[in-house]
């Protein structure tokens, strides 16, 4: 008796299982259970489309309206000075940093196409912001439309993320580049056709992220974890792609000696300790949500909101049956949930476990690694609940990110720029040999204003340490008095040596620790040439915080005696400092 071939199955049809979502064996089933593979309709498509487009639109429009109604704070004033260096000096004073280059190399070259306004920085990070969303869309769309539309609004409108996503800073380039190499592994463990590419995009987006912020390593980390929802076998190939991203990013290693050695990160200590660390994990799950209570450093500094327990009531409803999912959803929902689990969990614990030896937990920053896996674990939560819930959990999230946004889009007047005000102080008056002598965390915002407007004057920094890096300031020295005593003069003498013309400005803050001490160190101060406190410049008005640029001149020069000379007879007149300048011949 002839034998029969054994069983082919069309390519076109696809074997379901009795729930209609885990592919099985054909062979194990008689035809008639075979079922045609779905191409999706041009409906399917177009909605798809439009729920895309709805994410993209929502983290568009969150992320765009007054831009520049916070000036550029120190950190992006860094930024900013970055992108006017040739890239040898970008590397060199990067190096000096605590972060890898790739987004200064990033920011640098989109600068060099649209500008190096605040305007065209901040652009770069909410383009990285919204198209992160998007990224994260397409993953938990795998498990159907609710679920990615879930889950991309919620990184659209999480507070924390549109916060930073307005600001030039790499956060957001690191989100996106994390939800890329997620995305990319998803699809190599989904799809058998072009699954080498999808590989070849987890290690290269791995590695882009590393070299975008070395904590990036403890989100790759939970690769093989996610991948466990697949088998074993997976697991052992994402194991490998996370090994060969961090050998593809291994040219950094020397950075990372050298720049643990900095002592940038002491606030990071402090807030850790602060936090307290057993508190740590669900405070970055609160903050994940709108209404949360938000740290101090974001440019919103919120109250204790009268609604605290609100975010732990969304979080419950929506991470319950999340983590259910986990357990008990059919086919891809549950490996999603479970690799949305690993991406939040192993992040957050590594995190928390390397802080005990040296912090680096910094509660609403560096716990925005977790932030795409929380996203899809929670996406997978909503798509379980009946519709009238998710309308209700989608109108009170409205209602907590309206409020918690409302300050991101009107700072406080004590946020208004200074660094504005002075600059536009300094402009008309200075000449292009005079000198800036600044004090701590003044320079980067000042000296980019300038940059911006073409003028690169000569400086010199108290202390000196500002000068080799503006991205931080060594606190413990401006507290020092006996390290302010040998500062003061050594920057002032440099000052006086290189101001040619005798014209020095001193832009000091008296907000800073030693502020006041460097201040009554300059003051009266005599020196071969001397110096001596012409002319205070301090910005009346909405800037009202006490930074301020002095015009000092030479005490030997005609000008000087003049000026003294003149102000003894209008001291008691009340002038602005702009128009004293103009009467005494300071502006033409």
């Amino acid at each position: 008796m002839p034998v029969s071939p054994p069983y082919r199955p069309d390519p076109r049809f696809v074997a379901l299982g009795p729930d209609h979502a885990d592919p099985v064996e054909p062979a194990r089933f008689p035809k008639h259970i075979l079922r045609y593979r779905v191409t999706p309709s041009r409906t399917d498509r177009a909605r798809d489309a439009g729920a895309l487009f709805l994410v993209l639109g929502v983290a568009l429009a969150l992320r765009l309206p007054r831009l520049l109604a916070a000036p550029f704070w120190f950190n992006e004033a860094y930024t900013g000075l970055q992108t006017f260096a040739d890239p040898q000096r970008l590397l060199q004073a990067v190096r000096a940093e605590v972060t890898p280059p790739l987004y200064y190399l990033a920011i640098r070259a989109w600068a060099a196409i649209l500008g190096h306004g605040e305007w065209s920085l901040r652009f770069f990070s909410v383009l990285a912001g919204t198209l992160a969303a998007g990224v994260v869309f397409g993953v938990a769309r795998r498990v159907s439309r609710t679920a990615g539309t879930a889950s991309g609004l919620l990184v659209a409108a999480t507070p924390l993320f549109v916060h930073y996503s307005r600001e030039a800073r790499m956060y957001p380039m690191l989100v996106l580049l994390l939800a890329g190499a997620i995305a990319c592994l998803v699809r190599a463990m989904e799809e058998g056709g072009g699954r080498t590419r999808a590989w070849a995009g987890t290690v290269v987006l791995g590695a882009a992220s590393i070299a975008t912020h070395y904590l990036a390593v403890l989100a790759l980390a939970a690769a093989p974890v996610a991948a466990l929802a697949w088998g074993r076998r997976a697991a052992r190939n994402a194991l490998l792609a996370a090994v060969a991203a961090v050998a593809l990013a291994l040219p950094l290693a020397p950075w990372v000696i050298e720049q643990a050695r900095l002592p940038a990160t002491g606030h990071v200590d402090r807030i850790w300790r602060a936090i307290p660390p057993v508190l740590a994990i669900p405070r970055s799950l609160e903050l994940f949500m709108p209404g949360a209570l938000y740290p101090p450093y974001p440019s919103f500094r919120m109250a204790p909101p009268p609604w605290r327990p609100a975010p732990w009531l969304l979080l419950a409803v929506v991470l319950l049956p999340a983590l259910a999912a986990c357990r008990s959803a059919p086919g891809i929902e549950r490996r999603i949930a479970r690799a949305g689990l690993a991406f939040l969990v192993v992040p957050l614990g590594l995190l928390s476990l390397v802080s005990l030896v040296r912090p680096v937990y910094l509660l609403g920053r560096y716990d925005l690694l977790a932030l795409p896996g929380f996203a899809l674990l929670a996406g997978v939560g909503i798509a379980r609940l009946a519709p009238g819930v998710r309308v209700a959990i989608a109108g009170a999230a409205a209602i907590l990110a309206a409020t918690s946004l409302a300050p991101v889009y009107r700072p406080a007047p004590a946020q208004q720029s200074i660094a504005r005000g002075v600059t536009a102080r300094l402009l008309p008056a200075l000449h292009d040999d005079d000198v800036l002598l600044f004090t701590g965390f003044g320079m980067p915002a000042v000296r980019y204003a300038l940059l911006v407007h073409g003028r690169d004057p000569a400086f010199v920094t108290i202390p000196a340490s500002t000068a080799r890096h503006a991205g931080w300031v060594d606190l413990r020295r401006l507290r020092d008095p006996q390290g302010l005593r040998e500062e003061v003069p050594r920057a002032a003498r440099a000052a006086a040596k290189r101001a040619a013309n005798g014209r020095i400005w001193l832009v000091e803050d008296l907000r800073e620790p030693g502020g006041v001490e460097i201040l009554r160190a300059l003051q009266g101060m005599r020196f071969r040439p001397g110096l001596r406190m012409a002319l205070s410049a301090s910005v009346p008005g909405r800037w009202s915080q006490p930074l301020r640029a002095t015009l000092m001149v030479r005490e030997d020069s005609k000008r000087a005696r003049t000026f003294r000379t003149r102000f003894a007879t209008r001291r008691t007149s009340v002038i602005s400092p702009l128009e004293k300048r103009r009467r005494l011949g300071y502006i033409p």
